[in-house]
């Protein structure tokens, strides 16, 4: 298992100021023009960052969000794009979307992930010693789509499908991925399918007020779907956003806890274990 110095908690609390943002409903006494304008919103930032094991990073940051005009029932439709590149040398890039249809009765949802990303590694075991560390290189490329449809208001059931791809694997000679015989050293392709169940009420999902998100999928990896190895992934993800009263200011602030939890059985490629860490949660192995 990667080790990991975790900034965060699996299961932790952040506050976070709320933003005031503009209801649909008052929408109907602004000119025409205006409505339209409004349909598309895109957000540039540039990205700044020092992590330890990247140090310094940098690189183009967008969000966009499509409100639909004149609906005051269907939901925004988000994309996120990114490129980073870092001081060490690694270079990332993602996209991820949440889709919603007309009165939200399709949410589809998905992300792709590129990876060229030399980074160290310590075993696969719940002990490791750091003389274990090894620095390794490869290419990964990630990524999952869903498609939910709604069962009942603001419950989606669906299927999800889940591919990675790992190649030019450089690893050191006589280190750890040899000694232990490491499940995906030598890299490969990984394909599988599943169902999920998803709770969302979430407005805005970029700035969740008072809501709840809840999602459990379970993937399927097998030769079937060209997947070099069999095995499988139970992942859950719950998020709870009260708003409560100021602690300082005169605007309400957000409480957000988050739980998310990944288990596997089988034949379980390194790179796809669940290590503490990372986006999720906040943290970075180390």
């Amino acid at each position: 298992m990667f080790r990991n110095w975790s900034v965060g908690l699996l299961l932790f609390c952040t506050l976070s100021s709320s933003v005031a943002l503009a209801q649909d409903g008052d929408s109907e006494e602004e000119p025409e023009k205006e409505k339209k304008e409004r349909a598309w919103s895109i957000l540039p930032i540039p990205a700044v960052a020092f992590t330890p094991e990247t140090r310094w990073l940098f690189g183009p940051v967008a969000a966009i969000t499509y409100t639909p005009p004149k609906d005051t029932v269907t939901r925004p439709t988000t994309f996120t794009l990114y490129a980073i590149w870092t001081q060490e040398r690694q270079f990332y890039s993602i996209v991820s979307w949440n889709t919603w249809t007309k009165n939200n009765l399709y949410n589809i949802t998905g992300r792709v992930d590129y990876y060229d990303f030399p980074e160290f590694f310590y075993g696969v075991n719940y002990d490791n010693p750091a003389s274990n560390r090894e620095l390794y290189a490869s290419k990964r490329l990630e990524g999952f789509v869903s498609v939910g449809r709604e069962i009942r208001k603001d419950l989606y059931g669906g299927l999800m499908y889940y591919t990675q791809s790992m190649w030019d694997m450089e690893l050191e000679p006589g280190g750890v991925f040899e000694r232990e015989n490491v499940v995906g050293a030598d890299g490969g392709f990984h394909s599988g399918v599943g169902y999920l169940v998803r709770f969302d009420n979430r407005v805005q999902p970029l700035n969740p007020k008072e809501s709840m998100y809840f999602e459990l999928n379970h993937i399927f990896f097998n030769s079937a779907f060209g997947s070099v190895r069999n095995f499988s992934r139970l992942t859950y993800d719950f998020r709870k956003f009260w708003e409560i009263p100021p602690l300082w200011g005169e605007e309400n602030h957000i409480l957000a806890v988050n739980s998310t939890g990944m288990f596997h059985t089988g034949d379980v490629p390194f790179r796809m274990t669940a290590a503490m860490g990372g986006r999720p949660v906040r943290g970075y192995y180390w």
